[in-house]
């Protein structure tokens, strides 16, 4: 001051948090119900001025929507603050659809292009802004719920993966949800689309089958994991092989 020069204070920040809380926090914001993990790309920030690399992880879900989750599901008194939650989210996380879709070619051919397909049919409608809104509703139902039905009724236990005919294994109205749909969809627009509508439920079919066996690869694959030995070891040869003996 003497010099006329400003006295610049120090940058400070001062954070109080229970560690369990924050540990809760990043496993549940971690969980496979809200990213996509993918082969390759990192993400690099800084915690008290070291710098983290992590595995670049796509987000299936907004940060609204994991809040609302966390918020739902996980006791008040063992919750972070929803602004500290959010940022987390922000920084261990990223919002590239288009990576996603690239890897993932299944959920690309299968869901994406199945749906936009969809969408370009529901347009010629009279009904097309209540169909839009059906089918979104669709989408949004096989992006974020379905995966939590599989294992719990016969249509998707491991022995019959969606295959109706298979001996014991009776329609479920929450597998036909998809079918019952489209159906009421086919009746609203011109009939010259039903072989179209018919092409995207053998695709939403297939994607259903291909998440059950993603669901029974990911459970081997974990049960593998708590029993590796201290000699042991999972080697992973690609992402899309199946896991067998060497």
């Amino acid at each position: 001051m003497v010099y006329g020069k400003q006295l610049i204070p120090p940058k400070r920040s001062v954070t109080k948090y229970r560690r369990v809380q924050m540990e809760s926090a990043v496993k549940f914001i971690l969980s496979d119900a809200n990213v996509n993990r993918i082969s390759w790309g990192t993400k690099t920030f800084k915690v008290n001025g070291t710098e983290i690399r992590l595995p670049k992880l796509i987000r299936k879900k907004t940060p609204t929507m994991m809040l609302r989750d966390y918020k739902e599901t996980v006791d008040h008194s063992d919750q972070i603050a929803s602004v500290s939650f959010r940022k987390i989210v922000k920084t261990i996380t990223t919002k590239d659809q288009k990576i996603k879709q690239a890897v993932d070619y299944v959920s690309g051919v299968l869901m994406y292009d199945n749906f936009a397909r969809l969408k370009a049919v529901i347009a010629t409608s009279v009904e097309a802004d209540s169909l839009t809104g059906i089918l979104n509703g669709l989408e949004a139902y096989i992006k974020t719920t379905f995966e939590g039905h599989i294992g719990t009724c016969a249509v998707t236990e491991k022995e019959f993966s969606l295959s109706f005919s298979s001996t014991g294994a009776k329609q479920c109205d929450v597998c036909c949800f998809p079918n019952h749909v489209l159906q009421y969809i086919k009746q609203r627009v011109d009939p010259e689309h039903g072989p179209l509508l018919d092409d995207a439920m053998e695709k939403l079919l297939l994607f259903f089958g291909h998440r059950v066996r993603v669901l029974n690869q990911r459970v081997r694959i974990n049960e593998i994991m708590e029993n590796l030995q201290l000699d042991d070891a999972l080697i992973v040869m690609d992402f899309k092989m199946k896991y067998e003996e060497i």
